[in-house]
């Protein structure tokens, strides 16, 4: 994704090295193509435009990363958080290991359904751990060998 990018940035600063300087002109004289003053006014206004786009469009695509991990984090502390505070309340103790396989499953389920599957899933497991205790597939590695 990333060179695809890169090959877009490339292609536009050629267009704009080619718009705004004799490029054109050299361009012309090699291909044997003859444009008029309209012609290359059309295509500085062109690339004018995709230069504006460009410019607006890479803190979208420079931050969306940084979003999504962000998002990461918040579901990993959500889950530790809540599942830790129903296991004090049930009067058990979560290890590290089944807080961590916990939040990886949900994290696949975040990223799966989205936000708002993943609020209702988590208040869903959150009653079931309260009525039930926490289920086999959530328990750290070590206390399923035991």
């Amino acid at each position: 994704m990333m060179w695809i990018l890169v090959g877009i940035c490339f292609y536009l600063a050629l267009g704009i090295y080619v718009a705004l300087t004799q490029g054109k002109q050299l361009i012309i004289e090699a291909t044997g193509d003859y444009y008029d003053s309209k012609d290359l006014a059309r295509f500085k206004a062109f690339l004018s435009t995709m230069l504006v786009l460009s410019v607006l469009v890479w803190p979208i695509v420079l931050t969306r990363g940084e979003k999504r991990k962000s998002q990461r984090r918040y579901v990993i502390s959500q889950c530790s958080e809540r599942f830790s505070k129903v296991a004090k309340e049930r009067g058990e103790d979560l290890d590290a290991a089944a807080l961590a396989n916990i939040s990886s499953k949900f994290i696949i389920v975040y990223e799966e359904f989205g936000m708002k599957f993943y609020k209702e899933h988590l208040k869903y497991e959150l009653d079931k751990f309260r009525k039930e205790g926490l289920r086999e597939d959530y328990r750290g590695r070590a206390e399923q060998h035991r």
